[in-house]
């Protein structure tokens, strides 16, 4: 957020996301009238952590960008 060509959403405009259990990126990204969307997952198995993420486009639908990360969950902040 402190870049000057992006404006980043306050987190209150965007936690009512998080509460669903199905979330459609593109559907959100349109009601918050942004150009990108960053959408991600985590999952944890024992001690291994994978977060999944993407930079959508709103206006095409498209990726950006996109990355895996697998890290041990007592190396997570490496």
């Amino acid at each position: 957020s402190g870049l000057k060509n992006i404006s980043v959403r306050p987190t209150s405009s965007v936690l009512r996301y998080g509460a669903r259990d199905t979330i459609d990126p593109n559907a959100a990204g349109r009601e918050l009238k942004v150009t990108y969307v960053l959408d991600g997952r985590i999952q944890q198995v024992g001690k291994r952590v994978r977060v999944t993420s993407q930079l959508i486009k709103i206006r095409d639908n498209e990726t950006i960008w996109a990355g895996q990360f697998d890290e041990q969950s007592d190396d997570i902040l490496k």
